[in-house]
């Protein structure tokens, strides 16, 4: 029996939203979009077009620490989990 569009459609299509906004299935996986006509943002995207196929995660990861850890970098906050309990 064919699906019908409609009901049928958006239901499905709700119920995926709803899983995804819900939580991550992967917490490890993201997915991050450039501003191509940003020229930091181009700069980051030639930078990692040279990193190999299995090596952008791990290069990303070196230059998040790096930034975060050195002292030549001004002051970064690191956002804290929300403790509910604390907060009612």
């Amino acid at each position: 029996m064919p699906m019908q569009g409609g009901m049928n459609s958006s239901i499905r299509w709700k119920r995926q939203a709803g899983e995804l906004m819900g939580g991550k299935k992967d917490r490890e996986r993201f997915c991050i979009k450039f501003n191509e006509n940003d020229p930091a943002h181009d700069a980051v995207i030639r930078l990692l077009e040279k990193q190999g196929p299995r090596s952008k995660a791990q290069f990303l990861v070196n230059a998040v620490l790096h930034y975060i850890n050195c002292p030549e970098t001004s002051d970064i906050t690191i956002p804290q989990t929300i403790d509910r309990a604390a907060i009612e």
